[in-house]
């Protein structure tokens, strides 16, 4: 068990046993980067460090609190969450990942069932498999989706790619983007606003509904 008075979350992955649960205390350490360097399951309910953190192996997230969610936070820049390995929420709430100054990157795929990404100062690339995706960057965002999703996204600046293995449902959020591409096997709107050079809209098995609160500018494919 991790607690601010003890010598860091880094020095609790240390010791834990590959395959064992780790409980993080809430509140926010000042030790540094953290690298996940072996498979465990991560008890939180909030903490924040003052590096970067890094999932380099397959990592479980719990809930202290039931269906209260987890956030973890990455208080000093530049600094990123790198999501090399699989990560998996399993709480009932939301799974929040905020560098404050970094970017949300990976090869590894984080499912959950909400999922909210904010890179206030950065990008965002990563793969999902999740029901619900928030999604806020300064740069660009691309997220590519093994099935269904609704998305938010909040974009001010590069471009935008979501690709999704099945439907597609924008929900609601403010895009202002360079080019934007939104790819599912069908595509609804039902909130929003696209501002783009360029908007690609692809439905590769059925329709698309862009419904009437969706609102853009620019080119539209």
């Amino acid at each position: 068990f991790v607690t601010t008075s003890t010598l860091g979350v880094q020095q609790g992955v240390n010791v834990s046993t590959p395959g064992g649960t780790l409980s993080i205390e809430y509140g926010n350490y000042t030790n540094g980067s953290v690298t996940f360097d072996r498979e465990l399951t991560v008890q939180a309910s909030y903490f924040s460090v003052n590096g970067s953190i890094v999932f380099a192996n397959a990592t479980t997230i719990a809930e202290l609190v039931p269906n209260a969610g987890v956030s973890i936070n990455l208080a000093s820049g530049p600094a990123n969450v790198a999501i090399d390995a699989n990560l998996t929420f399993t709480g009932g709430g939301t799974l929040a990942l905020t560098p404050q100054s970094g970017s949300i990157v990976g090869a590894g795929v984080v499912s959950a069932g909400t999922l909210n990404l904010t890179a206030a100062a950065g990008g965002i690339n990563v793969a999902t498999d999740v029901t619900t995706l928030i999604a806020s960057a300064l740069g660009s965002i691309r997220v590519v989706e093994t099935g269904d999703i609704a998305v938010a996204l909040n974009s001010s600046g590069g471009d935008v790619a979501v690709v999704a293995g099945g439907g597609l449902t924008v929900a609601a959020g403010n895009v202002t983007g360079n080019d934007v591409s939104l790819r599912g096997s069908s595509l609804t709107f039902v909130g929003g606003v696209v501002a783009a050079d360029d908007l690609e809209l692809n439905a590769t098995a059925a329709g698309i509904d862009l419904g009437s609160a969706l609102s853009f500018l620019g080119d539209l494919t």
